[in-house]
């Protein structure tokens, strides 16, 4: 029995198979470049300089409502960069 199911199954399974992986091959090819790309970069990520305003600047809130939110990038005077 168990070799009938396997011969009705066994396209369904190797194609299953060759489709993981078509796509994990490039991916993981992609991600490796991706990680040589960042070490190899002096500049900080793109995320570190998105989150600034909430990261590094004290006394300030990193909404851009509210009272006092109109000087500088996010609404802080303490922050050099803004």
């Amino acid at each position: 029995m168990n070799w009938l199911i396997w011969r009705q199954h066994r396209l369904a399974g190797a194609s299953t198979v060759v489709v993981l992986l078509g796509v994990g091959i490039p991916l993981v090819m992609t991600g490796l470049a991706m990680r040589g790309t960042y070490d190899s970069s002096d500049s900080p990520p793109a995320s570190a300089t998105q989150t600034h305003a909430a990261a590094t600047c004290s006394g300030s809130s990193a909404s851009s409502t509210g009272a006092g939110a109109s000087s500088g990038c996010h609404g802080s005077t303490s922050c050099p960069d803004c």
